[in-house]
């Protein structure tokens, strides 16, 4: 039986999300992009799961020289029997 996750994920509106990370806990979930988004609200993020990031404050790893920064980051409930397919790094529990 598949364990209820939490993906945690952002980048620009439209697009695949540039960053994904898969928890065990929504409050893992909302700590992790709080401090890879550091626009985001962790209010936001614990009471609708999603948060529209600022684009006047740039991101040191996500904000490049280009001025590309991430627009958005947000928080999915999934269930399904294989949680390491939405994680970048294939790391959990």
């Amino acid at each position: 039986m598949a364990r209820k996750h939490y993906v945690a994920m952002g980048g620009s509106r439209g697009c695949l999300p540039d960053y994904c990370e898969v928890h065990t806990t929504l409050s893992d979930a909302v700590e992790d992009l709080a401090r890879t988004y550091v626009t985001a609200s962790k209010k936001a993020l614990r009471q609708n799961r999603y948060c529209d990031l600022s684009r006047s404050l740039r991101h040191p790893v996500f904000g490049g020289a280009s001025g590309d920064a991430a627009e958005y980051c947000e928080i999915q409930e999934c269930s399904c029997d294989n949680p390491l397919i939405h994680s970048d790094c294939g790391e959990m529990w």
